[in-house]
């Protein structure tokens, strides 16, 4: 296994500090701020112990006027004090305000419990600990599950697959609904909005002393493009059933052509086509290999856009990252480093001690001749020979689909692979001899989905940034598909939103290999990253104390302005018991033993006692 505390400590050195919570002697502070489990169960409901689900309960205690603040108080006071003795760490948590929770049912409808919201709002002045507020409203129904139903009949609230609507899904115990993103009149739009905007009254009305405990406001969770079968289908084995074609978004997009080109004959220049006009643009939705094509700009699959991802694993029994390098016919390309996050690759095989052993590279394929080109892929090795890792051909196929013949590749001297070498490569994708066909059409249409990610996330951060709230305590939420060597970011469109802007920080979620290899910190400073949050974070891997540690130290020096564990848990044990599995198995608890849930609360505690 890699050193993690020297790779990391060694990344420290390195990084740039940036000012967070203000500043610790020695740096800067970082609130670590765990989200909890079973927030909305208040002492009465929970001292009766006849209400087992969260949204009846969050209702019951609403109520009576009672929120858990006393049990979050307890929990929190358990584990560490609000400061560590260093100064360079906050202890404090994350309040999860889902939006579509506080509306029940009237008989004019759907409205908002103005009371249910104080009593929960109120819970920031009930704890004296610094708070993340985080107003949850994605994809995941954690709250609000009758009103979610309801919605989801009408069509106009959701994306669409090429297919029509996206039908709900399950999530481990959750419900998953795939909201447009594209329609500000649809029904779901307008009452997150209202929600939002409730709840931002809300914690205007906080005495000033309450306000000043809130360090950040986590806002929506992961916004992002859904697809079809949402567990499994994140990678390039599951097709390309992407959203988002409802017809608002169908008409925006042409719209964003219209503002992008000036002109149809413009973007027909750039693409060879011949639209008569804009409104004759539609986003590309059929695959050029079994569909019936009026034309070619119809075609999308997950090289359409221009690029292919050539992406595997690599593992050094040394615990050295494995670096490697990719050439197409015969010319070098890219050096690349396994140091992605693969958890699939250590449950497959436990000989593999991390899961930060995933590369990638995407290819751009859009300047290269039609035909049959060579990839390969090399282990690189300071003052040694190159060892292959595979040669394969990728086919680049003409607009006419010529038959494709063989280019001619450059031969490179290398070293075949030695059984008995401590290091081991594989190549994942791409299928040899796949077939690349560049649309550009489509093309624009996984730019336009980006946007409409961006934009979603942004109209509601202006929402925040006008509130009583100092500026700069907005982040985002998002994944960071990028992280993971095998998921298909086209799928999701979140490159738009991870670009820095002035509506909001940056937050992210940081699961598994993520959560302490250097490749984060590399991708950040790369982007240009500053003030930063960890919205979610669990490693998911048994590592030691002092790596643990090391890991919230190199986010700390590296600009994280919180770090939100997920989770700490309150739930009584009535429904707690239930939950071994699947989202159970990261409940940060010393009687958690699984995926390292037990050692990471450990380590929060230390820190929080002890540095």
């Amino acid at each position: 296994m890699r050193c993690l505390f020297t790779v990391l400590t060694g990344a420290l050195l390195m990084a740039a500090s940036a000012p967070a919570l203000g500043k610790a002697t020695g740096g800067p502070r970082l609130l670590i701020a765990p989200h909890i489990a079973g927030e909305t169960y208040c002492p009465s409901v929970v001292n009766e112990g006849t209400i087992d689900d969260e949204e009846a309960a969050a209702f019951a205690c609403a109520a009576r006027n009672e929120n858990a603040a006393a049990r979050i108080t307890t929990l929190l006071d358990s584990i560490g004090p609000s400061i560590s003795p260093s100064g360079h760490y906050a202890l404090g948590y994350t309040l999860n305000l889902p939006l579509m929770r506080f509306y029940i049912k009237s008989d004019a409808g759907w409205r908002l419990d103005r009371k249910a919201i104080a009593t929960w709002v109120r819970t920031i002045h009930d704890v004296d600990r610094p708070v993340v507020v985080y107003l949850s409203a994605n994809h995941f129904t954690d709250g609000g599950i009758a009103v979610s139903k309801d919605l989801a009949r009408d069509t106009a609230n959701l994306m669409w697959t090429k297919a029509g609507p996206l039908a709900p899904e399950s999530y481990f115990v959750v419900s998953l609904y795939a909201w447009t993103l594209s329609n500000p009149a649809a029904a779901i739009t307008v009452m997150r909005r209202n929600a939002f905007k409730a709840v931002m009254d809300e914690i205007c009305r906080l005495d000033p002393v309450s306000r000043a405990r809130i360090r950040g406001l986590s806002v929506l969770g992961e916004v992002h493009q859904l697809y079809s079968n949402f567990l499994s289908g994140q990678g390039y084995n599951a097709g390309f059933d992407v959203t988002d074609y409802e017809p608002s978004s169908v008409a925006a997009f042409q719209k964003f052509l219209a503002a992008k080109f000036g002109t149809v004959q413009a973007l027909n220049q750039m693409a060879g086509s011949s639209f008569a006009n804009f409104d004759a643009i539609k986003p590309p939705a059929k695959n050029i290999r079994h569909d019936h094509l009026n034309n070619f700009f119809e075609h999308i699959d997950e090289y359409a856009a221009g690029t292919v991802a050539v992406q595997g694993w690599a593992v050094d029994k040394s615990g050295k990252p494995v670096q490697l390098a990719i050439y197409l016919d015969g010319k070098f390309r890219a050096n690349v480093t396994a140091n992605l996050n693969r958890t699939d690759v250590p449950e497959a095989d436990p000989s593999v001690r991390t899961p930060n052993v995933g590369w990638r590279y995407d290819l751009d394929y859009r300047g290269e001749e039609p035909g049959i080109h060579t990839l390969e892929v090399f282990i690189t090795q300071p003052g040694k020979r190159l060892v292959r890792v595979t040669s394969r051909g990728l086919t680049v196929v003409a607009r006419n689909q010529r038959p494709s013949m063989a280019l001619p590749s450059a031969p490179v001297d290398a070293d075949a692979p030695d059984p008995a070498s401590p290091i081991r490569a594989y190549i994942d994708g791409p299928a040899p001899l796949v077939a690349l066909f560049y649309n550009p059409i489509a093309a624009l249409w996984l730019e336009y989905r980006n946007i409409e990610v961006a934009n979603y996330i942004k109209g509601f951060a202006r929402i925040a940034d006008q509130s009583c709230l100092p500026g700069g305590m907005v982040f985002s939420h998002q994944l960071m598909p990028e992280l993971n060597s095998s998921w298909n970011k086209d799928l999701m469109a979140v490159d738009a939103s991870q670009v820095p802007n002035p509506d909001y920080n940056q937050g992210t979620t940081l699961y598994g290999g993520a959560a302490w290899g250097q490749a984060f910190f590399d991708w950040k400073n790369a982007a240009g990253w500053k003030d930063y949050a960890v919205s979610e974070m669990h490693p998911r891997t048994e590592l030691t104390q002092a790596q643990f540690e090391a890991m919230l130290d190199a986010h700390r020096v590296n600009g994280a302005v919180f770090v939100a564990p997920y989770y700490l848990t309150i739930v009584p044990w009535a429904i707690r018991k239930s939950q071994t599995g699947g989202l159970g198995t990261m409940a940060i608890s010393p009687e958690n033993h699984q995926i390292g849930s037990d050692g990471f609360y450990r380590a929060i505690s230390d820190i929080m006692r002890n540095h």
